[in-house]
């Protein structure tokens, strides 16, 4: 796996950001959804997002090729409209609890378009990993929420689904986004967050008009206004813009990173703020799930070496646990020569 460089590492930082961030979007979503509709939601955070990103960036705007038009398409509509509007609609059927973990299906679908699209080499680590993990997903899925196969828990089942959905069509878009930004070198970041964002609110608002969708917004209180704030910047156009300069500066293998920190935190504010359940079932899945990745992404060293003990440590390992049990075999004597 490819290390980072010094002259990587504020790229890095910007990555480790922005997953901080992209943790709080279970909680950030489930209090949105109490003062708007999703179609509500998404045309919401796409239009002021992109008012956001074009105000703050518009400078360094480039053209674009008429060529790379038919790309950017593909991106927004695969890679954007499905996993946004995917999301919050699973999320609506499921714990953030659930909604964070799945998240780390991310990187194994991001490895096997990046081999297809991209000619990237998929090493055995990841695929011993991924397979792993997948153990793992199925036991949130099936077992996560009650302790028993989920046929009296339907839409929690369908909602984890739908949030698996949304992250193998998310893992897509990156894929296509990094072939704009690196590959090609189309645009700077900042444009594509803004065309993906501008894009996406033209897409949703034209769905909710043929459909007929219902969009409402309660803007009555203080705290709904706090949390549709939050819908555009903490759970927006910040994170992104931050995720897509560190795709086009890091290697592709480090970008992945990032679902090591989302689904900490999101596990975190879900049961802190939310006050989401965990069963027995949910936490060996997610055990196992995260060591695949740990696995896959040759992050278990520390494992191997504790492994890989030298014999003279092991010998003064052995000792030490033999004076433990000789202290305690003469404290046992000295309790019961007092104590008859």
């Amino acid at each position: 796996m490819e290390k980072i460089k010094k002259t990587q590492l504020k790229y890095y930082h910007y990555l480790i950001f922005s997953g901080v961030m992209w943790g709080f979007t279970p909680l950030i979503y489930k209090k949105s959804l109490l003062f708007t509709s999703i179609f509500g939601l998404l045309i919401f955070k796409y239009f002021f997002g992109a008012a956001l990103l074009f105000t703050i960036n518009h400078k360094k705007y480039v053209k674009i090729p008429s060529k790379y038009w038919a790309t950017i398409a593909a991106f927004v509509l695969i890679g954007v409209l499905l996993p946004s509007f995917l999301y919050p609609l699973g999320l609506s059927k499921t714990s953030a609890l659930h909604a964070s973990f799945i998240s780390l299906a991310f990187p194994f679908f991001v490895y096997i378009f990046a081999s297809i699209f991209l000619k990237d080499t998929i090493h055995k680590k990841v695929i011993i990993g991924s397979l792993f993990a997948s153990i793992g997903l199925i036991i949130i899925i099936l077992f996560g929420s009650n302790g028993s196969l989920n046929a009296s828990n339907s839409s929690s089942f369908a909602g984890d689904l739908i949030m698996l959905a949304s992250q193998f069509f998310a893992a897509s878009g990156i894929v296509f986004s990094r072939k704009l930004l690196v590959k090609n070198n189309v645009m700077p970041p900042e444009q594509l967050a803004f065309f993906e964002y501008l894009f996406a609110f033209c897409g949703y608002l034209i769905m909710a008009l043929i459909f007929s969708q219902n969009i409402y917004y309660d803007l009555s209180s203080v705290s709904s206004i706090f949390w549709l704030i939050m819908l555009v910047t903490f759970a927006g156009s910040i994170p992104i813009v931050l995720y897509y300069k560190s795709v086009k500066h890091l290697p592709a293998e480090r970008v992945p990173d990032v679902n090591f920190v989302s689904p900490l935190v999101g596990s975190f504010v879900a049961v802190v703020l939310l006050n989401d359940s965990v069963t027995p079932a949910f936490i060996i899945g997610a055990i196992v799930l995260f060591i695949g990745l740990l696995f896959s992404n040759n992050k278990l060293h520390p494992l191997i070496w504790g492994a890989h003990i030298h014999q003279k440590e092991r010998s003064l390992l052995e000792k030490v646990v033999d004076i433990e049990k000789s202290i305690v075999k003469k404290s046992k004597a000295i309790y019961y020569d007092i104590i008859p």
